[in-house]
């Protein structure tokens, strides 16, 4: 695992990705539901989130696992993971950052927010552009030993939200939300739903379907149909 940017969505065939989206206008907010749920619970499954719905996936998530062994070892290891990523230059997921073996010069892990209902999402987050941020991991030697295992989503998250923001064509910065569940000891990635706030540079709260009204009145809401959407949250 390294820190390079890369194209998490290159490496496999979008499994199921746009089937069935419902894409609303509530308030400030747009609304997307994915039906069915994207479920990526296979090696080198990968999906793609097109935010604002212009052809362009703006984030991408990758189910990742591989054999691997070192010179220090007799025994192989296996290794798996749960991938976010941008897709654009532009765009970044809010994560904590954690630099391995900075002694010998080290190296920087990128671990998502696993952020609850009703937290704000805006610039007071720490937001990255890396392309391999992890949500969930796991080492495994082949005689049965653990080794490290992690990552803010690891070992079960239930709806859960990805805290992200993304630059449209006429140069608007958008905050959003991604509503997953990682299962299965990290193993299983579910993605459930998004929104992002139509104005810019405007946060945005985590499951929040309406956005910002402050710049709408009541009675434009109600043209609107808005609905009220709630989440069973653990």
């Amino acid at each position: 695992m390294n820190s390079s940017k890369f194209n998490l969505i290159q490496y496999s065939a979008i499994s199921a990705c746009f089937l069935a989206l419902h894409q609303n206008v509530r308030g400030q907010a747009i609304y997307t539901n994915i039906d069915p749920d994207l479920e990526l619970d296979n090696n080198w499954e990968s999906a793609g989130i097109d935010m604002n719905n212009d052809g362009v996936p703006d984030f991408g998530f990758l189910n990742r696992s591989f054999d691997f062994s070192t010179f220090y070892s007799y025994y192989s290891s296996h290794f798996e993971a749960i991938y976010a990523g941008p897709q654009s230059p532009n765009n970044e997921i809010a994560a904590l950052t954690h630099v391995i073996s900075p002694s010998y010069g080290g190296f920087t892990v990128y671990f998502p927010f696993a952020l609850n209902e009703s937290d704000l999402i805006n610039e007071v987050l720490t937001f990255h552009n890396n392309g391999y941020q992890t949500m969930a991991y796991r080492y495994i030697q082949t005689d049965g030993d653990y080794f490290p295992k992690g990552g803010i989503w690891y070992p079960e998250v239930l709806d859960h939200f990805l805290g992200v923001r993304f630059i449209d064509t006429s140069d608007c910065l958008h905050y959003g939300w991604i509503r997953c569940d990682i299962k299965d000891n990290g193993r299983t990635l579910i993605i459930k739903d998004y929104a992002y706030e139509i104005n810019c540079n405007t946060g945005i709260l985590a499951g929040d379907t309406i956005g910002d009204t402050s710049t709408v009145n009541l009675e434009e809401i109600n043209l609107l149909n808005v609905n009220i959407y709630s989440f069973n949250s653990d």
